[in-house]
């Protein structure tokens, strides 16, 4: 394999994993990665990755994107900050 075929492999193997934590409620919620620089993404030293937890605030608009069950909002004025897990 090349390097690219490696990291590209390496990150479906961890979207797997922690889908299936997710799923089993083992784990943290999945995190939607918004790109696909999987070498990139691999180049972030891991103390500035987290994921970031918000409710809506009373009165906020967004719509539901039902494949993925998420909320989507026009702006972050929408949303207060719940928690952050690193």
């Amino acid at each position: 394999m090349t390097p690219q075929e490696k990291v590209y492999r390496k990150f479906k193997a961890y979207h797997f994993w922690a889908w299936t934590k997710e799923y089993g409620g083992k784990g943290p919620s999945y995190p939607l990665f918004a790109f696909n620089d999987e070498e990139g993404l691999g180049r972030v030293s891991e103390d500035q990755i987290a994921i970031l937890e918000f409710k809506p605030k009373p009165g906020a608009l967004g719509y539901q994107v039902s494949a993925l069950g998420e909320w989507r909002t026009w702006s972050g004025e929408a949303l207060d900050l719940v928690g952050i897990i690193k």
